[in-house]
Order: structure tokens, then C-alpha cells, then sequence
């Protein structure tokens, strides 16, 4: 029999619960190793998704292109993390989530050094297309193997950490922009960008294990697994030992079941909410230099603005549990929408006043980044555990076809000839209709957590309103 407790069996049993062990294992090199690793590819998948902002006004120069033409080369970037992210996560489920992710680090690596090669728009497009799928490929590879790694007490928490380095490499972009562009040019910033993963890859290859469910499907992989469960549990594993995957062939529900059994209101709200509240997070870092610089800003003081936006996202990331344990997840999201709305709007008008629109970016990368992670969650907790995984990764789609759209849609408005102040204050909008749509979500919504048996302690213990246990305010 299984030892609850150690998740190790008992002597007159040959069976040991892989996910019993980890979860009840203390946290120890394997799993720091692991969320470490990932970590580092994260954060340069986030630096090599925003690095073309902080590169734009000089490659626009040096193609000889306008200002508005930059926007499908921002957008086709996130085509190209959509197509990537449902590509090669597929693979991934296939051929195991470590290989596919440095197969991702390598594709965002090798099409970022092109870069530094291109002479014309198209070529630019096609590198930036290239990159993206390997930057959207990565990012369901690394959450994938660090949730399966860190125990249930601490997932939560490693997959946010996980989810803030991506604006964390936004801040990576804007020190190393500051830093080198004024000195070594536009060049450098692509050079890093290359030469980084490259070397974040290797390590992974060397010292990233593969996740418990791939590793069970083969006899060498079940040794390296039983390996793993030994440093994890600190006791040798008992010969013969039947090593026990849970789910690992459970099949994935459809995306047709988000919108049966009541759930198409839900769904299509969360959707909608989570299209507009995405659109700054990318919007922001992408355009604000090119905005900035014609506004009369130094590329350190535009790097500056953009470090300031991330940095707040980051915070706001952070810190939103502790609000929505306070005060309800409705209330709370609405609210911190509304802000990044408020303070986004008037950032072009205060453009001259550097103190004002550097406390405006901070505000506004707060309401970004808290908003955008709290939907994230919100979508976790009201799916049952059959759908969680399917209703998150498509609210996550509905996001990115909002970082891909609002960048174009900015390049439209700087071809019409709208001025800075015109520009922000337009693109406070989405996440003013994000909280309409957070907002219009009630209580109806928490039916839904009565139906997975596994949500009423996550929403006691991380989400409550007020000691209601609800994932919604009631007021």
C-alpha cells in the first residue's frame, strides 16, 4: 500500500504514486533546478518577443521604411507565437516537453541572430514570423514542466513566477537597449537575443529533466524517473517497484465542451475579457519607443518609460492574490482594468512632464500585468479539472489574436497621421472593455466551482471573497 503521507510504498506493496511524492516531497535542487531553468527560458522568450520594439526606430532607418509600416511586423510576430504555441505544444504532447522546448529556444534564437542580416521589409517579416513560433512554442513547454515538477502546495506559485518573467525579459530589453544601442547599434540588441537562448538551451539540454509523464512511457525513462522520485524522497527506490502516472492517458476534452452544458456565456466573456486585457502588454512595450523617440525622447529615456511599464506589470502580477483575497475577484479585476484605463489615457498628453509619465506607465503596467494574470486564474478556477487545461489555453488564444491585432490597429492610427496623445488615449480602451467584461460575469459563474471537486480549496485558500470561499464578490 501507498504511504499517504511519503507518497512511498509500504513494504508489503510495489507501488509508489509519482505526483504523491512530489507533492509531499520538500522543495529541493531538482525542483529549483527545473523552475530555474525554465525561468531563464522564459525570461528570454519575453525579451526576444519585445526586443523589436526597443529596435524599431533604428531598423525602420536603416530599411528605410515608415513608422506605420512597423505595425505588421510587430503583429506577425504573435501570428507566429499562435501558430507556434499550438504547434509545437501538440508536439510536445507527443515527443515530451524538454526537447520540444530547446527546439524552441533554438527556433527563437536562430531567427532572432538573422535578423541583424535583413535589408528589406519582407525579409523582416519572415524573420520575426519564424521567431514567433518558436517564441509561442515555448511557453506551454516550460509551464508544462514546471508544474509537473513543483508540488501541489507551490504550483500555483511557480507557475506565476514563471508567467512574470516573460515582462521581466521586457526590463532585460530595455537595460540592454539603454546600455548598448547608443554605443554598438541596433545590432547588438539581436546578437543578445541569439547568443542568450543558445546558451539557455544547452543548459536545459544538459540539465532539464523530462517531465514524470514521458519519462513513465519507457522502461530507460521509467529508470531515470525512479532516479528523480529517489532525490526527491531522499531514500533508495525498492527493486521492481510499479511506478504510478496518474491521467497519463487521459484524453483531452474538446473546445466544443467550453460552450455546452451552460458554459457558452461564460466562455465567451472570458474570452472577450481576456482579447482586450491582453492588447497592452504587448501594445505598450512594442510602441512606445517609436512614440516616444518622435516625441522628443532619448532611446534611454524611451527605455526607461517601457522598463517602468514591465517592472509595473510585474508588481501587478504579484500582488493581485492578496487584493482578490480581500475583496472578490470581480470587484477586484474590474478595478485594477479600470485603472490601467485611466492612467494609459493620459500618458501622451503628460509626454513632456517625464515624472508624470513615468508614474503613468508604472500605473499602467500594474492594471496591464494584474489584469491579464488574474483572468489567467479566473479562467483556471471556473472550468471543472476536465476542461481546466482546454479553457485556459483558449482563453490564452483569445489573448494573443489581441496582442496580434491592437499593434496594427496603432500602426493604422500613426499612418492617419493621429499624434501621441490621440494614440494613448484611444488605446485605453481595451482594458476598459476588458473590465465591462469581467464585470457582466456573476455569480451564475459559481456554479461552476461546485462542480470540480478540486476547486473549493484553491478558491478557500487563494481566491475567497471575504471568507465566502467564492470566486466572485457578491456586491
Amino acid at each position: 500500500m501507498i504511504n499517504q503521507q511519503t507518497g512511498v510504498s509500504q513494504p508489503d506493496g510495489q507501488s509508489i504514486d509519482v505526483a504523491n511524492v512530489i507533492d509531499t516531497a520538500p522543495i529541493g535542487n531538482l525542483q529549483l533546478r527545473t523552475i530555474a531553468l525554465c525561468g531563464a527560458i522564459a525570461l528570454l522568450d519575453g525579451y526576444d518577443t519585445l526586443v523589436i520594439g526597443f529596435a524599431a526606430p533604428a531598423l525602420a532607418d536603416h530599411l528605410n521604411i515608415s513608422r506605420s509600416a512597423l505595425g505588421p511586423v510587430f503583429a506577425i510576430g504573435l501570428l507566429g507565437a499562435a501558430i507556434g504555441g499550438l504547434m509545437l505544444g501538440a508536439l510536445a504532447d507527443r515527443f515530451g516537453r524538454k526537447p520540444m522546448l530547446i527546439a524552441s529556444a533554438l527556433i527563437f534564437a536562430f531567427f532572432c541572430g538573422l535578423t541583424i542580416w535583413v535589408t528589406n521589409l519582407p525579409q523582416l517579416l519572415a524573420c520575426r514570423f519564424l521567431a514567433g513560433i518558436g517564441l509561442g512554442g515555448a511557453a506551454p513547454c516550460f509551464i508544462a514542466l514546471a508544474s509537473e515538477f513543483a508540488p501541489k502546495r507551490f504550483r500555483a506559485a511557480a507557475i506565476t513566477m514563471l508567467w512574470a518573467c516573460l515582462p521581466l525579459g521586457g526590463i532585460l530589453g530595455g537595460i540592454v537597449s539603454t546600455v548598448a544601442l547608443p554605443r554598438y547599434g541596433w545590432e547588438t540588441l539581436f546578437v543578445f537575443g541569439a547568443v542568450a537562448p543558445l546558451l539557455a538551451a544547452a543548459a536545459a539540454a544538459v540539465w532539464l529533466p523530462e517531465s514524470p509523464r514521458f519519462l513513465e512511457r519507457t522502461e530507460q525513462g521509467r529508470a531515470k524517473l525512479a532516479r528523480l522520485l529517489e532525490q526527491l524522497a531522499k531514500r533508495p527506490m525498492p527493486d521492481g517497484t510499479r511506478l504510478i502516472v496518474a491521467h497519463a492517458d487521459q484524453a483531452s476534452s474538446s473546445i466544443r465542451a467550453l460552450f455546452s452544458e451552460g458554459r457558452f456565456r461564460m466562455t465567451m466573456l472570458l474570452w472577450l475579457a481576456f482579447f482586450f486585457a491582453a492588447v497592452l502588454t504587448v501594445l505598450i512595450p512594442l510602441w512606445s519607443p517609436t512614440l516616444l523617440r518622435d516625441a522628443g525622447y532619448s532611446i534611454a529615456q524611451s527605455s526607461l518609460m517601457v522598463a517602468l511599464f514591465n517592472i509595473g506589470a510585474i508588481v501587478g502580477m504579484a500582488g493581485l492574490g492578496m487584493l482578490i483575497d480581500l475583496y472578490g475577484a470581480r470587484r477586484v479585476l474590474t478595478g485594477i482594468l479600470v485603472l490601467c484605463a485611466v492612467s494609459t489615457a493620459p500618458i501622451g498628453f503628460l509626454v513632456t512632464e517625464m515624472l508624470f509619465a513615468g508614474a503613468l506607465f508604472t500605473i499602467s503596467g500594474i492594471g496591464a500585468g494584474g489584469g491579464v494574470a488574474g483572468i489567467v486564474a479566473l479562467s483556471a478556477m471556473l472550468y471543472p479539472p476536465r476542461l481546466r487545461s482546454t479553457g485556459v489555453g483558449g482563453a490564452a488564444a483569445a489573448g494573443r489574436i489581441g496582442q496580434m491585432l491592437g499593434p496594427m490597429a496603432s500602426g493604422t492610427f500613426i499612418a492617419l497621421g493621429w499624434g501621441i496623445g490621440g494614440i494613448f488615449a484611444i488605446i485605453a480602451a481595451p482594458p476598459l472593455l476588458a473590465a465591462m467584461f469581467v464585470s457582466a460575469l456573476s455569480r451564475r459563474e459559481n456554479s461552476e466551482l461546485s462542480k470540480a471537486s478540486d476547486v473549493a480549496s484553491v478558491s478557500k485558500s487563494r481566491f475567497p471573497t471575504r471568507g465566502r470561499g467564492k470566486v466572485f464578490d457578491q456586491g
